[in-house]
């Protein structure tokens, strides 16, 4: 019988990937597979997605230690060393002994396939030595992303130790398997998103712009305060409504308070509006990462 381990960096932040976790995770329990969450560290925030299931989580460090990047290879070793971040270093190794030996314990009677749902928990699992068929790794940002992020060398190290690289779109897939990165496949979107602007639009529409998702750098809130501070002025009656909660949320307050135009920041238990959708009324920044609406 195959055990699924799931792993990501921090299963119980605030974000869209630990969201998709735990509905994957909530999924394959439902159809009598074997399921286990393992997280590299915990949340600096931590936030609980609801779940169906009680599902095994394991924690491989009881905090963290940062580095610009994993210690996986003897030239990214030496340059860490050289730059004084050897007890980062140390860190990592302690890690990786800690995971095989999880997995070790979890592969007592089934075969485990790990689902690595970001890079760095990815770079673990090729450093704890998961072979090569047992992984599977995700990369939940676009192409262009992984340019911008100067990304690209650390996936082609991690798809040469895995069976599959899985990316967000067919034009994702495209561009990766066009620089050599393979296999690669698309995540199939479980979501129909045609049906949720099937319904007609209502008669009357607040006059309001819906943001939602986790405050940090990426989603790149600031830059849409900022528009909509220059915006506002000549479409009087309308306001902007961010929702969430993250780690940038006190300086985005501050921001809204500078500008002193209307925009609100609400809080978690509001960031499903009804019918937003519907009325595609919805903003949905990011840096890096194109939308369509």
């Amino acid at each position: 019988m195959t055990h699924v381990v799931m792993m990501m960096d921090s299963p119980d932040a605030l974000g869209g990937v630990q969201r998709v976790l735990r509905l994957l995770a909530d999924g394959l329990v439902e159809r009598g597979v074997r399921t286990s969450v393992v997280g590299l560290v915990p949340a600096t925030v931590p936030h609980r997605f609801p779940t169906k299931n009680e599902l095994p989580e394991f924690l491989v460090h009881d905090h963290d230690v940062p580095l610009p990047y994993s210690p996986n290879t003897r030239l990214r070793r030496s340059r860490l060393l050289a730059r004084g971040k050897a007890a980062g270093v140390r860190h990592f190794d302690a890690g990786v002994r800690r995971l095989r030996g999880l997995l070790a314990d979890l592969d007592d009677s089934d075969d485990v396939v790990v689902v690595a749902h970001q890079l760095r928990c990815a770079e673990y699992a090729v450093a704890a030595g998961v072979p090569k068929q047992r992984l599977i790794v995700e990369y939940h940002d676009a192409h262009s992303a992984a340019e911008g992020y100067h990304e690209l060398p650390r996936i082609d190290r991690v798809h040469r130790a895995a069976r599959v690289l899985l990316t967000l779109s067919d034009e994702d897939t495209r561009l990766f398997a066009a620089r050599g990165v393979g296999p690669v496949r698309t995540m199939r979107n479980p979501i129909d998103l045609a049906a949720l602007t099937a319904t007609a639009p209502p008669q009357h529409r607040d006059p309001v712009v819906i943001a939602a998702g986790r405050h940090t750098p990426q989603k790149a809130y600031d830059v849409l305060l900022r528009a909509w501070a220059q915006v506002a002025p000549q479409h009087p009656g309308w306001r902007l409504e961010i929702h969430g909660d993250g780690p940038d949320r006190a300086a985005l307050t501050a921001l809204v308070d500078s500008l002193g135009a209307p925009a609100a920041l609400l809080p978690l238990s509001r960031t499903y509006r009804p019918g937003c959708a519907g009325q595609r009324c919805m903003h949905s920044p990011h840096d890096t990462r194109a939308w369509a609406w």
